[in-house]
């Protein structure tokens, strides 16, 4: 048996076989109060400054929090035959998109790059890394599984279009790559082209266009359309906000743990079936789905403003920072290593899993450091 098959009958591939977990519920339980644990202990409080409302500590710690909630939503979804019934209240996706669309919008507010700048640092910022990851998983394809893609599926997703079932499952993660750059282009064309009082008016127009043409015509695996928008109207109405927060500091707080609270308890309600069947019943799809984004921009406004309610009062996680900046390659590396060619996950009892769990999230953070680093070390070379 040579090298290669070797590391073949030591992978696990859980795209077709499913993992049989003793206890789902038990297990997800065990894995957030350990990650809350470990945010507590690595935990430290500096000096108070209200300056950190939205800036880049506390967009970290939310992209830290967001990734995190992906990587164990995808264990259920894809790793394990039975899932566990509630992972967070909100989507963390529609939380990476309104991070996004935030940052994104104000830096384009503040610098009004021309079109060769604007690209130039989308690529940098989103395309680099993320070629860094196709070539590593086709590679990875190849040797593990023995599969190569064809020519012009090669082609399509180095341009970063993912939408046929062949690069789906390249990469479960993928479509959102995808679905940025989209939005991206919108912005930009957006904001170029008309006054920046209707933009707002645009991106939202758009996002509710492209939710029901999906829903009903392109059928991408696309989801949480309005969460961007949200974010650039956010950034767009940044002073105004963060006025009414100032003011309103306590109202803004107990407004957030009342939305994370009741989108929590309407997932939970949801998760189970004759609770599904019966809204499902009652309730034409399409408003479900807008329900459901809904509810996420909601108890994600929620954590957005209980994070900067403790960052502000100097409250650092050096966990969350980790995870928070290395976010994005986390995104692009932990499907495949969950779950095409898993090296450490195999057991279905709950305390090995769990350890697992951390053990192989651990290792995926290493590799996405690498793949954070050797980009800014060219760019800086040159």
């Amino acid at each position: 048996m040579n090298d290669v098959e070797q590391m073949r009958n030591y992978l696990s591939n859980y795209q077709i076989d499913k993992l049989d977990v003793l206890f789902p519920g038990l297990t997800n339980l065990f894995i957030i109060l350990l990650f809350f644990a470990l945010i507590a202990a690595t935990t430290r409080k500096d000096k108070p400054d209200e300056r950190n409302f939205l800036g880049f500590s506390h967009t970290d710690h939310l992209r830290g929090f967001a990734i995190f909630f992906v990587v164990l939503r995808h264990l259920w979804v894809h790793v394990s035959q039975t899932h566990a019934n509630v992972v967070l209240p909100g989507s963390p996706v529609s939380l990476f998109l309104i991070i996004s669309g935030f940052g994104l919008t104000l830096s384009v507010m503040r610098n009004k790059p021309k079109l060769q700048q604007y690209f130039s640092k989308t690529i940098k910022r989103v395309m680099t890394p993320y070629w860094i990851a196709t070539v590593l998983i086709v590679i990875l394809d190849y040797l593990i599984l023995g599969n190569f893609l064809r020519p012009r599926a090669l082609l399509l997703t180095f341009l970063g279009i993912n939408l046929g079932p062949e690069l789906i499952f390249l990469d479960y993660s993928r479509w959102f790559v995808t679905f940025i750059l989209v939005w991206y282009l919108l912005l930009f064309v957006g904001y170029k082209s008309g006054s920046p009082k209707h933009l707002p008016v645009y991106l939202v127009g758009i996002a509710l266009l492209l939710l029901i043409f999906n829903y009903y015509v392109f059928r991408f695996h696309w989801v949480q359309f309005l969460s961007f928008p949200a974010g650039c109207v956010l950034a767009m109405h940044y002073d105004r906000w963060l006025h009414a927060y100032r003011t309103n500091r306590k109202t803004f707080l107990v407004m957030s743990i009342l939305a994370v609270l009741g989108v929590g308890a309407y997932n939970f309600a949801m998760s189970h079936e004759p609770v599904r069947y019966m809204v499902a019943g009652t309730v034409p799809n399409i408003l479900l789905t807008c329900l459901s984004e809904i509810n996420s921009l909601v108890s994600n406004a929620g954590i957005i403003c209980l994070f900067g309610y403790a960052i502000e009062r100097g409250y650092q996680s050096r966990l969350l920072l980790l995870l928070g900046r290395y976010s994005y390659e986390i995104f692009l590396l932990h499907g495949v290593f969950l779950i095409k060619y898993n090296p450490l996950i195999k057991d279905q009892e709950l305390i090995p899993l769990v350890l697992e769990f951390f053990l192989l999230m651990s290792i995926i953070v290493v590799l996405s450091s690498l793949a954070f680093k050797v980009p800014r070390i060219q760019y800086a070379r040159r």
